[in-house]
């Protein structure tokens, strides 16, 4: 069964709205009016890029994201999984080195590769992988993944299934973002 990166407007904290679809890549309503606790700051995708900030996400941070994404989902097999965390550890040690990473490409990879691969969640790992890698690249440098869902799907896949590795997705990445 194959998944899209759909999303819903949503704020965390709040109830979601209504459903919107993802066009080439670009994460509409829940990710541009997502507000970040990170550094303080509010963060959107649209600030110029000499004030665009790095991006320091928490393990809450992406727990708000996988439970987005599960709420969002009409897959029986998602139904009560929102926030179940698998592994902690993971997540932690993932955050803590995606921080001290300067670079929005090798930080998205980590992510993307990270989380696809070493499945913290329950449910909705890859699609949490891609929606993390995307929101980090939009917030640090206004980029977004152009390739069609049918490829993105099959990598995001391949990298859960261990066939690529963080080099690898870091390529792919740079291979297949484009500026907004």
């Amino acid at each position: 069964m194959a998944w899209t990166h759909s999303a819903r407007s949503w704020t965390p904290g709040a109830e979601p709205s209504h459903d919107t679809r993802v066009e080439g890549g670009v994460l509409n309503s829940f990710w541009t009016s997502w507000v970040c606790e990170i550094n303080t700051y509010k963060c959107s995708y649209t600030q110029p890029e000499k004030e665009r900030s790095m991006v320091d996400l928490t393990v809450k941070m992406i727990i708000e994201v996988q439970i987005h994404i599960i709420m969002a989902s009409k897959h029986q097999e998602d139904e009560g999984t929102e926030g179940l965390v698998r592994d902690h550890g993971t997540l932690d040690y993932l955050v803590d080195e995606m921080n001290y990473i300067n670079d929005s490409c090798t930080k998205a990879a980590l992510m993307l590769h990270g989380i696809a691969s070493r499945h913290p969640f329950y449910q909705g790992n890859k699609r949490t992988a891609l929606a993390i890698a995307e929101i980090i690249l939009m917030l640090e440098g206004g980029w977004y993944i152009a390739a069609e869902d049918e490829a993105i799907d099959l990598y995001v896949r391949e990298v859960a299934c261990y066939q690529h590795d963080l080099n690898e997705v870091k390529c792919w990445l740079q291979k297949n973002c484009q500026k907004m």
